[in-house]
């Protein structure tokens, strides 16, 4: 297995690099100046064309984009992914002050999703056919078909606008207590997780449906083990696989901040810092997150694949 590991994160070398230079080539190409952004006062503000040029200078883009990426990837190497153009921060340690919001925003909804989805799925399972199998596949439906955005604005005008129990915005303060944090999380976790919880329970109740037609389940009963032994201590651990698959895969895009959760609830994650990076042209800053995000993203991938073996040890890690 550690050969294997060590494979597949030479892999992520050319990904990255792959990666980097799609978006350093779409940042190339998109409408706008930065240093125009950053010198105007409005947009019909006169600049200075020797300020103009200065500031080009500094911040290198007067250089061919060729020069630009290769200066760009070198720094990266040596973990420098550049400074804002808005704030003169640098981008990497900007990042990583906002992931701590984002990951505790994507484990709360990734729980959220499994609490909901886990049990309504197996229970549609073992059910089929009945009226909880409609029930469950009816909400799971109606769920995949809501907008995320609409969701979380339905949320906000609910519980906090028209009860008043819970804050719209924001994520709260330590210094107020852990209980401030969590009533600021449960809108956008629950906004989220729901959203996530019914494609899992699809996949969850076809995956135990699957299995449970399996030889194996047949020969288990037939033991006389109990059925809850049966379903939870057989069924469902192979039927976890694809379910692992898709909640990787979840998790991974999670890690982009959940960009219109985020934003709704003015949520300090990496989502809304990207957002506001994209709206003021600032390039580091969007390039320095996405590179971020996507090594998350293929580590995430990598531990899935782990899982994959730790769940049926006849998959093999050699390749073969």
């Amino acid at each position: 297995m550690a050969a294997y590991i060590i494979k597949r994160l030479l892999y992520t070398i050319p990904t990255l690099l792959a990666i980097s230079l799609l978006v350093f080539s779409i940042l190339y190409i998109t409408p706008g100046d930065p240093v125009l952004l950053m010198l105007a006062s409005s947009e019909t503000a006169t600049v200075n064309p020797a300020d103009y040029e200065a500031v080009r200078q500094s911040l290198g883009l007067d250089k061919p984009f060729w020069v630009r990426f290769v200066d760009y990837v070198s720094n990266a190497l040596k973990g420098d992914l550049g400074r804002s153009y808005i704030t003169n921060q640098k981008v990497f340690p900007t990042v990583m002050e906002r992931m701590p919001a984002t990951l505790l925003l994507t484990f709360s909804s990734l729980a959220i999703a499994l609490i909901i989805a886990i049990p309504l799925g197996v229970l549609a399972a073992i059910k089929q056919g009945s009226i909880w199998d409609n029930i469950a596949t009816f909400l799971a439906t109606i769920s995949v078909s809501m907008p995320g955005f609409w969701f979380g604005m339905i949320l906000i005008i609910f519980f906090a606008l028209k009860l008043r129990w819970l804050p719209s915005f924001g994520m709260g303060t330590m210094e107020k207590g852990i209980g401030d944090v969590l009533r600021h999380l449960i809108l956008p976790a629950t906004a989220l997780g729901t959203s996530m919880a019914a494609m899992l329970t699809r996949m969850t109740r076809s995956s135990m449906i699957e299995v449970l037609s399996q030889d194996y389940i047949t020969v288990a009963r037939s033991k006389g083990l109990s059925e809850k032994i049966v379903i939870y201590g057989h069924a469902l651990k192979n039927a976890l696989i694809p379910i692992i698959t898709v909640l990787g895969s979840q998790f991974g895009s999670l890690l982009g901040g959940a960009i219109v959760t985020e934003t709704i609830f003015a949520w300090p994650g990496v989502g809304r810092l990207a957002v506001d990076a994209i709206g003021k042209r600032d390039f580091p800053m969007i390039q320095g997150n996405t590179l971020i995000i996507c090594t998350g993203f293929i580590l995430v991938n990598l531990v899935v694949d782990i899982l994959y073996g730790m769940l049926d040890p006849l998959i093999s890690f050699t390749g073969k």
